[in-house]
């Protein structure tokens, strides 16, 4: 019987070797990769099967090498047409512009996101579920060509049901429609629930299966964006899912705070960009049709630029993003975030810039659907208080909104965290702008937030029982896992 131990101990640890080398292989968060070692060797076979579960950085190099293979089947197309949206808004900026965000910033988010600033759009911010499903629904009512949907969460209730209804009745008319979703954000949908509007022409393909069995199947790299494109000219981004509960029916505290954006003009190009990689990813199809990233007349004259980020090849373009604008924000920074876990280097641009008079305030939530995440994020309250910054909790409801606003110009609304999870292993979109009418009005729904909040005072958090301070910073030592 002993051989049989010795053998099975053999193998295990032989399994953790090479999971240790896995871990050593690629550059990591030493945190991280400490963590995972310990786990490893304290339990090899939990350990290694979490590890190749939840626990790769990024994404295989032959699946991030299928992603690019499509870009380059229209890459030309792509060129072309960025090239003329990027002549309506040309450096340099105007004065009022240079002062706030000079072109050397421009050029390093467009660096950082491989996405041109473009204008010619028009913007329309969207509060709440209500006031962004039916603008929705107006537009895949209108549309002509194609609609491109792509959620994180797509439930089988009431709402889901009106929005698969929109959906056939635009397939019905003849207009090309797909759905793709993810397999654990949406994991209550399945073919058989979608039978009806396949029949109807629509198209729908889960990311990531998680039936070992099928292709692709992955657990830990989660597709979360929330993005919408009608006719590859008008799009839509944000926080909100498809479900009732963002409309506050069947939750514990009713109101469901969240934002989403409404563009029209170029930047859709950009998105609709980031759904045909997707697309491609999910189903081996390539489309590559030049009508689905024709011209776009400007409609307006906002700046926009899409940045997308994800455990493949766009790997921390939206954390290097936020870190330039932390970093070169020079009189006010606003950031709401659901989920706040930064690493080292953006709590270090945080508190450098609460340190140099930058007016710095956090909006986090009070409630929330993910308590150890809510718990770990409190360890980080006492550097930024000490620091200078504001910290509010929101008790209005459930917030869910990602918005940031720096020096009442540069904003983004989309579907990233600030948390590890967002910001390595999940695919995920925001639309980024330099508009003062956009972030004006962000500001002004950031203080009516702040109205329904709670202010925490660095006095609130010493006086923190030492049990909680504890448990906080236990949950904290697993963030960069969370």
């Amino acid at each position: 019987m002993w051989e049989i131990y010795l053998v099975l101990g053999a193998c295990s640890y032989t399994l953790a070797g090479v999971a240790i080398v896995s871990i050593l292989s690629r550059r990591r968060q030493p945190e991280a990769a400490v963590l995972w070692i310990f786990l490893v060797l304290i339990l090899p076979v939990v350990g290694v099967l979490s590890y190749f579960l939840f626990g790769r950085g990024r994404m295989y190099r032959k699946r991030a090498l299928r992603l690019s293979a499509s870009r380059k089947r229209f890459d030309s197309i792509l060129a072309n047409h960025y090239a003329d949206a990027a002549a309506d808004f040309s450096l340099p900026l105007p004065e009022h512009l240079q002062e706030m965000f000079g072109g050397h910033f421009l050029r390093l988010t467009q660096a950082l996101s491989c996405n041109p600033w473009v204008g010619g759009n028009c913007v329309e911010l969207l509060i709440d579920a209500p006031a962004t499903y039916a603008r929705m629904f107006e537009a895949i009512d209108g549309a002509q060509d194609h609609v491109h949907v792509q959620f994180y969460i797509f439930r089988l209730d009431a709402t889901g049901e009106r929005f698969l209804e929109v959906l056939r009745r635009a397939a019905e008319r003849g207009v090309e429609v797909r759905l793709l979703y993810d397999a654990i954000g949406s994991y209550s949908l399945k073919k058989k629930h979608l039978a009806r509007i396949v029949e109807a022409g629509v198209e729908a393909a889960e990311f990531h299966p998680t039936n070992p069995l099928k292709r692709r199947f992955e657990i830990n790299f989660r597709n979360h964006r929330k993005n919408l494109i009608i006719d590859g000219k008008e799009c839509f981004v944000g926080g909100l899912n498809v479900g009732d509960e963002y409309l506050g029916i069947g939750i514990k505290h009713e109101h469901w705070r969240d934002t989403h954006v409404f563009c029209q003009g170029p930047v859709a190009r950009q998105l609709q960009e980031v759904f045909l990689d997707d697309w491609y990813f999910a189903t081996d199809v390539a489309l590559v049709a030049e009508r689905y990233l024709s011209g776009v007349n400007p409609c307006g004259i906002v700046p926009a630029q899409v940045v997308s980020s994800g455990p493949d090849n766009t790997l921390g373009a939206l954390r290097d993003v936020f870190f330039a604008v932390f970093t070169g924000v020079r009189k006010s920074l606003d950031i709401c975030v659901p989920y706040f876990l930064p690493d080292d280097a953006l709590l270090s641009a945080l508190l450098l810039a609460a340190r140099r008079d930058v007016k710095v305030r956090v909006l986090l939530p009070f409630w929330t659907d993910h308590v150890i995440v809510r718990t770990a994020s409190k360890t980080f309250y006492h550097e930024l208080l000490r620091a200078g910054a504001e910290l509010y909790e929101y008790e209005g409801g459930l917030m869910h909104a990602k918005t940031v606003v720096a020096d009442g110009l540069w904003c983004s609304v989309g579907s990233c965290n600030l948390d590890p999870r967002s910001l390595v292993s999940n695919f995920e979109t925001n639309l980024c702008f330099l508009d003062q009418t956009l972030a004006r009005t962000l500001t002004d729904n950031f203080e009516a937030d702040l109205r329904k909040s709670s202010q925490v005072k660095i006095e609130d958090v010493q006086q923190w029982p030492l049990l909680t301070q504890v448990l906080q910073n236990f949950y904290a030592l697993f963030s960069p896992l969370l």
